[in-house]
């Protein structure tokens, strides 16, 4: 999977994307912009957009795991880390917040 994400973001995937957003403009104009062609248009984007989210999605998972990961142990290596503020992950939003407010304020 980190293959293709690698590749998905490549500079020759956006320079061929770029091309075929330019070859469906010139091609809608010298058709004048026929119903079909819009459609073929918006059904083409959204499945574009929505395979990148789905390709896109793991690889920022693992980076995040990994993140964090990495900060936990930076937080335990410190002599002065506080265990409320190591569980607070485990809190939701708004408990993250109050902690945040009267750690900071």
């Amino acid at each position: 999977m980190r293959r293709i994400t690698h590749r998905v973001g490549s500079v020759y995937v956006s320079v061929t994307v770029f091309l075929g957003v330019i070859s469906a403009l010139v091609v809608g104009v010298a058709l004048g912009f026929p119903p079909w062609c819009q459609t073929m248009v918006y059904s083409t984007s959204g499945l574009v957009a929505l395979s990148m989210l789905f390709m896109i999605q793991p690889t920022t998972n693992q980076q995040t795991a990994t993140i964090l990961l990495k900060l936990d142990e930076l937080v335990h290596a410190s002599s002065d880390a506080r265990n409320e503020v190591m569980d607070a992950g485990d809190d939701d939003r708004r408990s993250q917040e109050q902690l945040h407010d009267r750690l900071h304020h």
